[in-house]
C-alpha cells in the first residue's frame, strides 16, 4: 500500500514539475525527480 501510494505521488510530482515548465526537463531538475524516485523505492523497501 504504501509503496503504491509513494510511487503515485512521485509520479504527481513529475507530471507538475514537467507541465510548469513547459515540456522542457532539465539536466538538474530530471535528477532531481530520478534521486527522488530512487529515495521512494528504497524507502517503500525498508518497509
Amino acid at each position: 500500500m504504501g509503496l503504491i501510494l509513494s510511487l503515485v505521488g512521485a509520479t504527481v510530482m513529475a507530471i507538475y514539475f514537467f507541465w510548469s515548465n513547459n515540456y522542457s526537463l532539465t539536466k538538474a531538475k530530471a535528477g532531481i525527480m530520478g534521486l527522488l524516485y530512487l529515495f521512494i523505492i528504497l524507502i517503500s523497501f525498508s518497509f
